[in-house]
């Protein structure tokens, strides 16, 4: 018996942390991926790995030879295939109607409007249905792809102007429509275990996912106990998750508006880890999130002890500028920095972030409240922004 890993870019040791499971380990992977192998039984590397279907193909196969007890998959773009592997191989776990519910942004919406909020929304078919449905609905809108990911290819609609630019850019081919919401954004990021809601880490956006546009790095910060919007998130959440076909084992990641007008409306989710969440766990727990979820679904028993070891944590992703990067700050200044990495190279040129995920640096602090955070935020940005070198 065997496990497949799924992994185009594999930062875990899976091998390790599921060795008492006595059973190999097989890794699909992409052909850029040079990192470690030690402990796999089997690696294969794939062209263009997170679109392409001999994915599939070739894991059908080598189930005939390894008999797969389970198959993990941990980034958004292989939800699905790991869905249709598992079905075809009689293997449990997350299955094709779960997976399509946490990725097609049309049906995931249509499903969680029986329990909560959601914004008005539509499967564009031609791309005369845009038009159409601001016709019934007005501007803003927000068009974007139905199974996207870190928010690219996403467009905010305000006039004509917006829509005429928008139709002789994209064909909008497997794109979805639906009305912008007027708000603060929040998450809700936790671990499902053994089919309960195991812990959760509750934030507020202060740049969101597509402030990258703006050349502004994505920040969160950690909500208050005292903020009451923790509990009225959490019912929220639990709400949400009651009525979707929910993984037994899995992290998720809930993007929530909270409205001017005092309503929480459903934005979307998805079930893997968010961005930032493993460093956030790791800091605040000692614990990954993410490790925690591949014990769990290859059989074994992850860990019931998660203590916290600090206050209210927040992050931010510092995107990279326009230019060759000369000079990154190897240390931050500042005692309440508790995770820093940078990730620029130096003699790198860069261009503009194009997603939410580009970033050259991630920076995780401590707070007393979300006001001495965001406070703390605004310092190490600019700190760090003085002190990176550009050409």
């Amino acid at each position: 018996m065997a496990i497949l890993v799924l992994d185009r870019n594999p930062v875990l040791n899976i091998p390790f942390l599921l060795k008492e499971t006595n059973e190999e380990i097989v890794l699909l992977t992409d052909e850029n991926y040079n990192g470690s192998i030690e402990g796999y039984t089997l690696v294969e590397k794939f062209t263009n790995f997170e679109t392409n279907t001999n994915v599939i193909l070739r894991s059908l196969k080598l189930g005939e030879k390894f008999s797969f007890t389970s198959v993990i998959a941990l980034r958004e773009l292989s939800i699905l295939p790991a869905a249709i592997i598992r079905e075809k191989l009689g293997i449990p776990g997350q299955s094709i109607k779960s997976a399509n519910m946490f990725r097609d942004k049309v049906i995931m919406k249509s499903v969680v409007s029986r329990a909560v909020e959601v914004p008005q929304f539509q499967r564009i078919e031609h791309p005369i249905d845009v038009y159409d449905f601001i016709q019934k609905h007005q501007y803003p809108v927000v068009v974007k792809p139905s199974d996207g990911v870190s928010s690219k290819d996403t467009f905010i609609l305000h006039s004509e102007s917006d829509l005429i630019q928008l139709y002789s850019l994209e064909t909008l081919n497997g794109f979805e429509v639906e009305k912008y919401i007027e708000g603060e954004m929040y998450t809700v990021d936790g671990f499902i275990k053994n089919g309960e809601l195991f812990t959760i880490w509750i934030a507020r956006y202060i740049n969101d996912c597509i402030s990258f546009k703006h050349g502004n790095g994505v920040s969160r910060i950690e909500l208050d106990e005292k903020n009451t919007l923790r509990v009225r998130l959490i019912n929220f959440t639990r709400k949400l998750l009651n009525v979707m076909d929910l993984p037994n084992n899995t992290t998720f990641h809930l993007e929530v508006f909270h409205t001017k007008d005092d309503h929480l409306t459903f934005c979307e989710i998805a079930s893997r880890t968010g961005g930032n969440v493993e460093d956030i766990t790791k800091v605040a727990f000692n614990r990954s999130m993410t490790e925690a979820t591949v014990i769990s679904q290859s059989g074994l028993s992850s860990s019931d002890e998660w203590n916290r070891e600090v206050g209210l944590l927040g992050f931010i992703n510092p995107p990279p500028k326009e230019g060759m990067l000369e000079d990154i700050p190897r240390s931050l200044p500042f005692d309440w920095v508790r995770l820093y990495k940078p990730f620029g190279n130096l003699g790198t040129t860069y261009q503009q972030a194009s997603n939410s995920a580009h970033r050259i640096a991630t920076i995780v602090i401590e707070g007393r409240t979300e006001t001495e955070i965001i406070e703390r935020l605004n310092k190490v940005t600019t700190w760090f922004e003085q002190n990176c070198k550009w050409s």
